[in-house]
């Protein structure tokens, strides 16, 4: 069936680099401010409001060639998501996923890149899972995507089935790094979306699973530039990698071999 443009205005739900990195009277940078965290998180809850109260279709154009029904339940997973996280009071119990344009640009780079062998970390309720296992299917791949919550991982199962695609995907629960060591691979598309602290160590384990010719993403290059410096540095410094961030939703590291 035709597709349908999700149109919206998220101009507030990005923090721009200049933003993160300056600095006040005291001459700290506002990362370090008092309250800038949890003002930053607050903005983020915000504008991805704002992003989804303003989409709308627009009539006689084809962006996304995707059932009605998968569009429909992506919004309301999303929207959900939203609802949760506006009312939980601990981060564990937050669902905190993907914002709509980074996933669309996900979706077309595992797309684009015909990927077959996929691993996520850092499932919560399967937003960001049901768009992986959707891009993978035309390639004919396979997903497995980790979460240490069991309660998430029986949310986003719910919802894979929904999708139609629970049989695309394996969800492992438990530590990722503990997990990753007993991984086989080779994996060609890998998506961080959890524990950013983690992410050094549970890319190092990886490193030897991953395929000649691999696409490496993670989110919140934006919304958590402290949390996330130590896998940048790692990531930006390796020769064999091509890396670049790209500021879309919370912002977008992509790293490419091959």
């Amino acid at each position: 069936m035709t597709g349908v443009t999700l149109a919206s205005d998220t101009r507030h739900a990005t923090v721009s680099a200049k933003a993160v990195g300056s600095t006040d009277g005291g001459g700290r940078p506002a990362s370090q401010r008092p309250g800038f965290a949890a003002g930053r998180e607050a903005k983020y809850t915000q504008g991805c409001e704002t992003a989804f109260k303003s989409f709308r279709v627009k009539p006689g154009t084809r962006v996304l060639p995707m059932d009605q029904h998968l569009h429909d339940l992506l919004q309301e997973i999303a929207a959900r998501g939203l609802e949760n996280d506006a009312q939980a009071t601990e981060r564990p119990r937050m669902m905190l996923n993907l914002e709509p344009a980074s996933a669309q640009l996900l979706s077309i780079l595992v797309r684009a890149s015909g990927a077959t062998r996929a691993l996520e970390i850092g499932t919560s309720n399967g937003y960001s899972t049901i768009w992986l296992a959707w891009s993978l299917a035309p390639a004919g791949g396979r997903l497995i995507s980790i979460d240490r919550n069991p309660d998430k991982h029986a949310l986003a199962r719910e919802n894979l089935r929904r999708a139609g695609l629970l049989d695309r995907v394996e969800l492992r629960t438990g530590d990722a790094a503990e997990i990753v060591r007993e991984l086989s691979g080779p994996f060609d598309l890998v998506f961080l979306d959890a524990d950013r602290r983690g992410f050094p160590e549970q890319i190092k384990i990886l490193l030897p699973k991953l395929a000649p010719k691999v696409l490496v993403m993670a989110d919140n290059v934006l919304s958590h530039p402290e949390e996330i410096a130590e896998y940048l540095q790692w990531i930006s410094s390796r020769e064999d990698f091509q890396h670049t961030t790209v500021p879309v939703g919370k912002g977008l590291s992509i790293a490419f071999r091959g």
